[in-house]
């Protein structure tokens, strides 16, 4: 193909032709593409592209309308472009800032507008929405002021109006029963009705919340109401029933949560409901016989209480005085069996553990009386050689020890022996 021949004034233009060619059309003759025209990327929504065009055709001819007017076109179309992509994502508060920047550059354009009035639309519904929301949730200040942000992007929407008068209607009535609620709570009391007030201050709190002179009455109450619950419990200590005034003062924590009082008196009856249940046990372990798991809940109780250190204390003796009294009832069987000599040593093994104990002293001297006695009889029926005399000392000795050594059969062979 022959080569393009331009002449010098040809030649001059090719600048111009290259960086402004929306200004001159695109032909044949100049050699550029259509698609290096900033009508021709306008045209086919090549908007990024024709503003770079339209810009370094502004920057080669500062001082041409028709360069400038073309780089506003071009800034108009890549706004309006963007403005309508960030609508369709929802993000329609940016897309109306963008909007309104394309607007300053072209105000006469309809488009624009009506862009601008329906994102409006779309916002003011999207409000009304949540506007509903909150006031079906009963959020009545959250409500109306979402009902604001409707109608300030959709003025005059009836039903965003109609919304927000109900809403304030009802906060009035709200204010009304709150009002109501706290003076009759006052007049509660005032006649010192404790709980019938504290209701019905929760009652103005609910439907006007976080008013100062409410809640100031209500933590006046929940003292009172503390303070009952303190003395109740008291009471239950009183009684030890520290189960039930352990609930009390838990009752009373959650009516005033910094009481100290209540706090220290809680732990105390903690530690004293653990003792009590040791306590039990050890009982149970008394009646079981079980003496050494006895003691050792007896010293893990004694560590908690401070006020059954008496019951502790006397099912220690209790256990101490089953212990001296098992050994005794040994004694005693021995005793009642005639095993004077081995219920003499079991009598001695109690009063070792017990310096008294039941009538131990009184029984041990009359064994060994009996022992020592029966012993001398015995001895005077072996040195007499009197048959009846020997019989009679031998007899003597069945009174009080019928089964002494062999006297049942020597009694029985001096009674055959003289026999008439």
């Amino acid at each position: 193909m022959p080569r393009l021949r331009m002449n010098r004034a040809q030649h001059s233009l090719l600048p111009l032709l290259l960086v402004f060619p929306g200004l001159f059309g695109a032909c044949a003759e100049t050699g550029i593409r259509p698609e290096d025209t900033v009508e021709w990327n306008l045209h086919h929504m090549r908007f990024g592209k024709a503003l770079e065009l339209a810009r370094a055709g502004a920057q080669a001819q500062p001082d041409d309308e028709g360069a400038h007017a073309l780089l506003v076109r071009a800034e108009v179309a890549a706004l309006f472009e963007n403005g309508r992509r960030l609508t369709l994502d929802d993000r329609d508060v940016d897309a109306l800032k963008v909007f309104a920047k394309a607007l300053e550059l072209d105000p006469a354009s309809q488009e624009i507008q009506d862009w601008i009035r329906k994102t409006k639309l779309k916002l003011g519904d999207r409000w009304l929405q949540v506007a509903l929301e909150l006031h079906a949730r009963g959020d009545l200040v959250g409500a109306m002021d979402a009902y604001d942000q409707s109608l300030a992007y959709h003025p005059g929407y009836e039903v965003a109006i109609n919304g927000r008068a109900q809403a304030v209607r009802a906060v009035d009535h709200r204010e009304y029963l709150a009002d109501n609620y706290f003076n009759r709570g006052v007049h509660a009391l005032s006649d010192y009705w404790l709980e019938r007030a504290n209701a019905l201050f929760s009652y103005s709190n609910k439907y006007k919340p976080e008013q100062e002179h409410t809640l100031e009455r209500s933590k006046q109450v929940s003292l009172l109401l503390a303070k009952q619950r303190q003395k109740v419990a008291q009471d239950y200590e009183k009684q030890n029933l520290y189960g039930a005034a352990r609930t009390e003062y838990r009752m009373a924590l959650l009516l005033a949560p910094n009481d100290p009082p209540s706090k220290a008196a809680l732990e105390r009856c903690t530690r004293e409901v653990e003792a009590q249940r040791k306590l039990e046990d050890a009982n149970y372990q008394v009646l079981r016989g079980n003496y050494e798991r006895a003691e050792k809940l007896i010293d893990e109780g004694l560590a908690l209480t401070t006020d059954q250190v008496e019951s502790f204390t006397g099912l220690r003796d209790k256990i101490q005085e089953e212990r001296h009294d098992k050994v005794y009832q040994e004694a005693l069987a021995l005793e009642r069996d005639q095993r004077f000599e081995e219920a003499i040593a079991k009598y001695e093994e109690v009063l070792k553990l017990a310096n008294y104990f039941k009538d131990t002293f009184a029984r041990l001297d009359t064994l060994k009386g009996y022992v020592t006695l029966a012993a001398e009889l015995y001895q005077k029926a072996d040195a007499s050689t009197d048959d009846k005399e020997r019989l009679d000392y031998l007899k003597q000795i069945e009174i009080f020890w019928p089964e002494y050594r062999d006297i049942p059969t020597r009694i029985a062979e001096l009674q055959q022996k003289l026999k008439p």
